[in-house]
C-alpha cells in the first residue's frame, strides 16, 4: 500500500481554495467553516435574525 502525505494535501487544498491556515489549528479539517468557533458564531447569528437583530 502506497503512502500518502495527507499535509500535503491538506496544504495543496487549502492553497487551491485560498484559505488561510488558523495559526491555532494543530490538526483536523483547515475548512474553518466546520470549526467549531465558526459554527458558535453562525448558530449567534441565525438567533439574532431570528429576534430581528442586526447581524
Amino acid at each position: 500500500m502506497e503512502q500518502v502525505n495527507h499535509q500535503y494535501w491538506i496544504d495543496k487544498i487549502r492553497n487551491d481554495l485560498g484559505l488561510k491556515k488558523d495559526p491555532n489549528r494543530k490538526q483536523g479539517c483547515p475548512d474553518l467553516r466546520y470549526s467549531d468557533r465558526f459554527q458558535r458564531a453562525a448558530k449567534r447569528m441565525m438567533q439574532a435574525r431570528r429576534m430581528g437583530g442586526a447581524a
